[in-house]
């Protein structure tokens, strides 16, 4: 996205046309911004006009790799914020463990 538009026009677009559209539909929609590939301004900016924020990680550990995953923020919803375990079974349903 921001490779070929400035920060400000993205934010603009995504403030007064693409969130009140989604909202107005009913839509969920998923966004994910990798660490490091923009500035932090704009990615401040652009957690503040959605909803809710997800954050996801992984933690390498004794020959295992946890998957991991939290709701940081969720607008008008209560949430447990406490990051959870991703649990891949054989037949690709996805389940929760919490953490300490």
């Amino acid at each position: 996205m921001t490779r070929y538009n400035p920060e400000t026009n993205l934010l603009d677009f995504w403030r007064t046309r693409h969130v009140p559209l989604t909202r107005l539909a009913q839509n969920i929609m998923v966004f994910s911004i990798l660490n490091g590939t923009v500035s932090e301004n704009f990615r401040a900016q652009f957690e503040t006009i959605h909803d809710g924020i997800i954050d996801f990680k992984r933690e390498d550990g004794e020959g295992d790799i946890a998957q991991l995953v939290r709701v940081r923020r969720m607008r008008g919803k209560k949430f447990n914020s406490r990051w959870q375990r991703l649990n891949v079974m054989e037949n690709g349903e996805v389940t929760l463990t919490a953490t300490d």
